[in-house]
């Protein structure tokens, strides 16, 4: 090979070695994009923090609800918890003079935290020591969904603390409500007093699981003179009793705040007073 025909090939090969690295750089840049892109689609779940401040100091064992504390309500059916951060300090307590308190005296300014879910611990429990700090929980992903897998949330406290603030930390997407009409024909005569229990008529429907009731509703009338119908959840009246007469057409009960069915109702009936025609019963849900 010539000398001109050396160079000509060096050339070539400086050229190739320079397409191949910008290739290279290029497919390395492609795969950061990719990778921060699939890093922006999983952000796109709407986060929302819950703090409340406590400042509050508590002795023995404590055990806050933090969906109650923090309003953390059916609106976050879905959400992921992401993070629990308790903000804390252990004081120290000589008052306890029970056996309890005198076995756990080595421990110094020392106390634990244990995050609950459904009544149960996750996790290990953590030390809250005698200076200001952020004592930080992780719920494992089995046990992450609120309303789903999760619908006790809790931490216990046992020891002499000073809590400062506790905050929770939400992903997920917020799901439109979505209200269902479920209608049952009946078509019944009821005499005296008597009791229309809506689980007889409404058992096995899977849609009323976890859905909140928002009215309970008849078609009826009497068939003579004037009657009453009282709603009761769970043994107990709610509202006050309709008045029903034999022009009536339909008899609407409304239901005020966060009725869970299989949380907090668990049988619905109607008490009825009077001679009844009840030809219709159903609900309005929301899911």
């Amino acid at each position: 090979m010539n000398k001109k025909g050396f160079v000509v090939a060096l050339t070539t090969l400086a050229v190739l070695g320079s397409m191949s690295a910008f290739a290279l750089d290029r497919n390395d840049f492609n795969d950061r994009d990719r990778a921060r892109n699939d890093r922006d689609r999983g952000d796109r779940r709407n986060e929302v923090v819950k703090k409340e401040r406590i400042n509050r100091v508590f002795y023995g064992r404590t055990t806050l609800d933090l969906r109650q504390l923090l309003g953390i309500g059916p609106q976050f059916r879905g959400y992921e918890v992401e993070s629990i951060t308790l903000e804390a300090q252990a004081l120290s307590d000589r008052r306890g003079r029970n056996d309890r308190d005198r076995r756990r005296d080595h421990w110094g300014d020392r106390a634990e935290a244990t995050l609950l879910v459904d009544g149960r611990s996750v996790g290990r429990s953590q030390t809250i020591g005698s200076r200001m700090s952020e004592i930080v929980f992780s719920p494992r992903s089995r046990l992450d969904e609120i309303g789903n897998e999760m619908r006790r949330m809790q931490i216990e406290i046992d020891g002499s603390v000073y809590i400062r603030s506790v905050e929770v930390v939400l992903k997920g997407e917020q799901q439109r409500a979505r209200t269902r009409i479920l209608e049952r024909d009946v078509t019944r005569i009821f005499v005296g007093s008597q009791t229309l229990d809506l689980d007889d008529l409404f058992s096995g429907d899977r849609a009323l699981r976890g859905a909140r009731v928002l009215k309970i509703f008849m078609k009826a009338k009497t068939r003579f003179g004037m009657g009453t119908a009282q709603l009761l959840i769970d043994g107990r009246p709610v509202g006050n009793a309709e008045r029903v007469d034999d022009r009536s057409e339909t008899v609407d009960f409304v239901i005020r705040g966060d009725r869970i069915i299989g949380r907090d109702v668990s049988r619905v009936q109607i008490e009825l007073r009077g001679a009844f025609l009840v030809t219709k019963v159903g609900m309005v849900i929301e899911q």
